[in-house]
């Protein structure tokens, strides 16, 4: 089928003539959601957090800002509650955006038959969200089934955060977390409040951490995730979803390094098999690292 000779002994586990990150053999037993050893994919499941407590106002103890005491204070959380979901207009963009490059997306949100579960909203002491590593952890090893962990990606779409990380700081960076509430949007997104923006801005977010996934961190370029008024204006030209400043405004796409000087080319750079590497594997990366110079300077990072 895929015009290999039958009677050469190939070793398919292997081989990954695509540079997707996905051997050959692997490429096989998913044929079936059509696979291909000759172009590069990508394949996504997807879950959801469940619904948090709905509470419209809870009172909360702080520092005050004028006196250094401990005084009670009413914390307004009225975006609670909501259902959460993978918009069919988000997945369209981003298999469009890819697909423009030769690259094609394919999202689980159940209708691979794993996606699209709801989980149970979960909190840690001092965090309500689910974002933080050791939640995404339990998440992670108890609904991503481990026939697909070298495979698929896993993405959760929660009510707040944005992270892609490298799993218990050992593993690979397949996980990925993208918030979803209009608190979130109007934050993140340069005020994403009408529908249409805000499935925009699901898009964006997720194709930034999908970035994370291929390979684009602070080794890439400096203007990746740069959180800095200087930085943005340090980065103006790296004109990608990865530098925060453009992220801000909806910006859906990855460089192509034509922006000017301080442009990098993200299509070109694009390594799809990252997230399979394993944290020994990318220790070499940081050798020789200088975070106080260019082009590696994290502005209010340091």
């Amino acid at each position: 089928k895929w015009g290999y000779n039958h009677t050469n002994p190939d070793n398919h586990t292997r081989l990954d003539p695509d540079m997707d990150g996905l051997q050959n053999i692997e490429e096989y037993h998913i044929a079936k959601w059509l696979a291909n050893p000759f172009y590069p994919e990508i394949y996504i499941e997807t879950d959801y957090s469940g619904k948090a407590p709905f509470h419209p106002i809870t009172v909360e103890t702080g520092q005050g800002r004028i006196l250094p005491i401990q005084r009670p204070k009413l914390t307004k959380t009225n975006l609670w509650g909501q259902e959460h979901e993978f918009w069919e207009e988000s997945q369209q963009m981003l298999m469009e955006r890819f697909n423009q490059h030769g690259i094609t997306v394919h999202i689980d949100d159940g209708c691979m038959g794993e996606g699209g579960d709801i989980l149970d909203f979960l909190s840690s002491s001092g965090s309500n969200t689910p974002t933080v590593p050791h939640i995404i952890s339990q998440l992670y090893h108890l609904n991503f089934p481990d026939e697909r962990k070298g495979i698929f990606r896993y993405l959760i779409v929660a009510h707040t955060g944005g992270w892609a990380y490298n799993l218990d700081y050992t593993g690979r960076y397949d996980p990925m977390v993208v918030g979803q509430t209009a608190g979130f949007y109007k934050r993140q997104s340069d005020n994403a409040i009408t529908p249409r923006a805000q499935r925009v801005a699901m898009a964006v977010s997720i194709m930034h951490e999908l970035g994370h996934t291929c390979g684009f961190g602070y080794i890439h370029c400096g203007g990746v995730d740069n959180i800095s008024t200087a930085a943005w204006i340090k980065w103006y030209d790296y004109k990608s979803c990865m530098n925060y400043l453009w992220y801000r405004h909806r910006f859906f796409d990855y460089s192509d390094g034509n922006h000017g000087t301080d442009d990098v080319d993200d299509w070109a750079t694009l390594r799809l098999y990252y997230y399979q590497l394993t944290a020994d594997d990318l220790e070499l990366e940081g050798i020789n690292f200088d975070p106080t110079n260019p082009p590696y300077n994290r502005g209010d990072r340091g």
